[in-house]
């Protein structure tokens, strides 16, 4: 609130088998403003530019060209820095420390998809993240930027599995500052609030310069508050 983050009638609680979530603190009518997150409070490509990271950012082709790949490496950055506490330490803390994406799958959990469509691309994806960690890590022994500083000695699979899992799950897009694009973002707050089908509610106000999310449906006190991220197929979710 501090930062005019706008939270009406919801709050965090965390729900057996689904992790953290949003919970109607009263009765929650459609159409009600529950959450409303202003840019500054949001990181996106834009927030690297101007970080530790930004030297990467400009020089290294990867994420010049995959900004999800930096969104990862910053919230590492982020969550490891040695100076002042970050700005994003309260997000930081209510991430889960672990997630169920494919790059937690146990090779079980691979055998278990054997003859699905699903078990190529989850494969695939391992198969990426084993890369790109394994170049960055080269990277961050052999530069002497800021962000490589701190990173070379916290980078690890594990913390990478971590960002990069942090980032596939709960990105989504915004206006670039110029509107000439949309951005990757990370929204903090909002992205709390778990699937289910229904109508897409959320929205981005270029008068505010900031996100919007209404009650696509009545929720009752206590109800969990559900919103819907668009079609997915059940492999995406």
């Amino acid at each position: 609130e501090n930062n005019s983050a706008e939270v009406n009638g919801v709050g965090i609680q965390e729900f057996h088998g689904e992790g953290l979530g949003l919970v109607a603190l009263r009765d929650v009518a459609e159409g009600d403003l529950m959450v409303a997150v202003p840019r500054r409070l949001m990181i996106t490509i834009e927030t690297i530019q101007s970080s530790k990271l930004g030297y990467l950012l400009v020089n290294e082709t990867m994420l010049k060209h995959m900004p999800n790949v930096a969104l990862a490496l910053f919230l590492l950055l982020e969550r490891f820095s040695g100076d002042a506490p970050s700005f994003w330490a309260p997000y930081l803390h209510m991430l889960p420390s672990a997630y169920t994406t494919v790059l937690y799958f146990s090779a079980q959990d691979l055998q278990e998809l054997k003859g699905s469509p699903t078990l190529e691309s989850a494969l695939k994806q391992c198969r990426n993240i084993a890369r790109q960690y394994a170049y960055f890590h080269k990277l961050f022994q052999n530069m002497g930027d800021p962000a490589s500083e701190i990173l070379r000695d916290i980078f690890t699979y594990e913390q990478y599995r971590w960002a990069v899992s942090t980032v596939m799950t709960r990105q989504n897009f915004i206006p670039s500052m110029d509107g000439s694009c949309m951005v990757n973002a990370l929204i903090p707050l909002w992205d709390m609030a778990n699937h289910s089908n229904g109508q897409i509610s959320t929205d981005y106000s270029l008068g505010t310069e900031r996100s919007e999310c209404l009650a696509w449906r009545d929720f009752n006190a206590g109800e969990q508050v559900f919103i819907f991220y668009g079609a997915r197929s059940n492999a995406d979710l």
